[in-house]
């Protein structure tokens, strides 16, 4: 069974482009990327480069920082 890469600071992209009424393929034509990496981020399987960050916050109409924003019952969650 394949194990989930966990990253430091992760970005929901899943929860991020349905906030915003986008569809995989919006995402990958706005954005002029591979389908097969718009589903890797969306999956969790894999996190945007640093350098689609930018061209991601635009289309989001969000800062980068935002991007990295937890749902605020998430952040309560993991906080002690």
């Amino acid at each position: 069974m394949p194990t989930r890469t966990t990253y430091r600071h992760r970005i929901d992209f899943h929860r991020l482009r349905m906030s915003h009424g986008f569809t995989r393929p919006d995402v990958s034509q706005a954005l002029n990327i591979d389908h097969a990496a718009v589903w890797r981020w969306d999956t969790g399987k894999q996190q945007p480069s640093t350098q689609v960050l930018p061209d991601l916050a635009k289309l989001f109409g969000v800062s980068i920082e935002e991007l990295y924003e937890r749902p605020a019952t998430e952040a309560q969650a993991t906080t002690p």
